[in-house]
């Protein structure tokens, strides 16, 4: 089954024109967040750049280091339960990691782009197998259900004549062993940042598996959903709910002094880059048990953080506030979302996980 979508441009495909949405203020969701544990890691020897967090069905923690190259199971006391991988090129080893996805058994899914592989590790029994995957810009992959899903912009999309900017998604179904191309997909933005040319890095929220949910990085407040057997999608514009976050002359410094260090570091010139006015109007989104679609609003500098959440027809439920002392959010699943605290000491992680009510 192969399906190629353009969003927002001229297509052959079959697409539905949207459904466009306004109402006159936001309101507090009745929706309830309830905190389950929490978790303290502090090793900089063991854990020197942790970059992905994430947990099983029955509440043990996984952690990623793309710096040494391990994936950890850490129990709720904190205890380290399994390692897996580790740097290399033979069997279950890494030289980069570039996603990772959990399923609830226990299952944890590894892109690891130099080796052109994707493992996936058991930790039922320590087991893995081993899948070739092209390797591409935004590399994520999700568990649904018992099939795993890949999606990314591989580098050699060109050769296939597939535009720029375009995602290739696929799927893996471990209990068959077979592998299938679904679809190829273009998003065309709107106030795009000035640095940003495609939707490669979009993010998107699978709802099942035959569709998901997608937003633009940019400043507008609308989000798509996707069939993926049709090819046909829905557009939902909410742009009367809030106004885009501007950028704080601090944030905007601190961009500057990015791209100067970037210059020095690669020799190329990026001074006459026009600084963006606005920030992304969203940073994350997921969908929970209920099927209703959750969003991580982009908010001014030191401002608390706060989802706008969403039934699966696109009726506006409600915001949810992040807990008192969250700074952001580390991983989030159908009923639980992690969050991360800040602390005084850059090789201390404070986590904390809420069940959603």
């Amino acid at each position: 089954m192969f399906i190629s979508v353009c969003l927002l441009m001229a297509c052959n495909q079959d697409v539905n024109d949207g459904v466009s949405a306004t109402f006159q203020s936001s309101f507090e969701s009745d929706i309830q967040l309830e905190m389950i544990h929490e978790w303290t890691l502090n090793d900089p020897e063991r854990f020197p750049n942790l970059t992905f967090f994430q947990f099983t069905g029955d509440g043990n923690l996984v952690v990623g280091d793309s710096s040494v190259l391990k994936i950890y199971l850490i129990d709720k006391e904190g205890n380290i339960l399994q390692t897996f991988a580790r740097e290399g090129r033979g069997p279950g080893e890494l030289i980069s990691l570039v996603s990772l996805a959990t399923h609830p058994d226990g299952k944890i899914a590894v892109a690891d782009m130099n080796n052109r592989v994707i493992h996936i590790f058991n930790t039922a029994d320590g087991s893995f197998l081993t899948i070739d995957y092209i390797p591409g810009w935004n590399t994520t992959l999700h568990w649904i259900d018992e099939k795993l899903f890949m999606v990314n912009n591989p580098f050699i999309i060109r050769i296939r004549n597939v535009p720029s900017g375009s995602w290739v998604i696929k799927l893996y179904d471990p209990v068959s062993d077979t592998k299938e191309e679904l679809m190829i997909l273009e998003l065309e933005l709107q106030n795009e940042p000035p640095d940003q040319i495609s939707c490669t890095f979009c993010p998107i929220a699978f709802a099942d598996e035959h569709s998901f949910y997608t937003i633009k990085n940019d400043s507008t407040y609308r989000f798509h959903k996707v069939d993926i057997q049709t090819g046909e999608y829905d557009t939902f514009d909410f742009s009367g709910i809030s106004t885009a976050v501007k950028f704080s002359e601090s944030e905007l410094e601190r961009i500057r002094e990015s791209r100067r260090r970037s210059s020095e570091i690669s020799g190329v010139d990026r001074s006459d880059i026009e600084l963006p006015t606005f920030k992304r109007r969203f940073v994350n989104l997921f969908v929970d048990a209920e099927k209703r679609v959750w969003f991580q609003l982009n908010v001014p500098e030191d401002s608390p953080g706060y989802f706008d959440v969403f039934s699966e027809n696109g009726d506006y439920l409600g915001f949810v506030k992040f807990p008192e002392n969250a700074q952001s959010v580390a991983f989030l699943n159908q009923s639980n979302i992690l969050f991360r605290l800040p602390t005084d000491d850059p090789d201390r992680y404070s986590l904390k996980l809420y069940g959603i009510r």
